[in-house]
């Protein structure tokens, strides 16, 4: 399954990847926003008229379908169990680390066939979760912070896990496209392109310089 973790200009980079992705998507996408008290029913409908995949407002007890980007509601803890079933769960902060819950329970029911993704964001949420994703030996890919809204969440995942890709909108839905294929399910990070790095300047928290590593997917 994929995960998704993203607050402040999340919501249009989520739904660029969503755009890009194919109708046959053969995972699910679970997603927490930090929406504030935004609709999400209305989130929901503004995703699902630029994806071809379905787009609902994530439901407690509901099993994950393939082809589906689930969203977390305001105020609640959305989780996955075993054996592919969200819980969500009322919680006192409006936000708070619900990208880190989601990313945990997503590595310890999956393990390796979680991809973690980081937007767009302020703040530290889903760094956490990144580290558990690495730790069960899944992906984690992060949106390249100097094209980020905010650049909080990206720099934080980047800083605190080391992720194995840093990427552009349209790159990470060409990972992903990518990794879900059946013959690269199983084969891991080192199958998959390598896209436009960050070298990052943990002293001061910025971006320090991008390389512009080779980007050809047939390669």
């Amino acid at each position: 399954m994929i995960v998704v973790g993203a607050s402040l200009g999340g919501l249009d980079a989520l739904s660029r990847i969503a755009h890009l992705l194919q109708s046959d998507f053969p995972v699910p996408i679970v997603a927490v926003l930090h929406t504030g008290s935004q609709d999400p029913r209305r989130i929901a409908d503004r995703l699902g008229s630029r994806s071809a995949l379905r787009v609902t407002c994530a439901q407690d007890g509901e099993r994950l379908v393939p082809g589906t980007i689930y969203l977390s509601t305001p105020s609640h803890r959305l989780t996955v169990v075993p054996p592919g079933t969200l819980r969500q769960t009322p919680t006192a902060a409006v936000n708070g680390a619900t990208a880190d819950a989601l990313f945990l329970s997503a590595a310890r029911t999956f393990g390796e066939g979680v991809i973690g993704v980081v937007l767009s964001g302020a703040g530290a949420d889903g760094t956490a979760g990144m580290a558990a994703i690495h730790e069960a030996g899944g992906i984690g890919i992060v949106q390249r912070p100097d094209e980020a809204e905010s650049t909080g969440m990206p720099l934080s995942a980047i800083q605190g896990d080391h992720p194995d890709y840093t990427a552009s909108i349209e790159k990470i839905a060409e990972l992903l496209g990518t990794s879900v294929h059946e013959d690269s399910a199983h084969a891991g990070p080192a199958a998959l392109p390598r896209d436009d790095f960050l070298k990052v300047d943990t002293g001061n928290a910025q971006a320090a310089a991008v390389l512009n590593l080779p980007t050809d997917l047939g390669a």
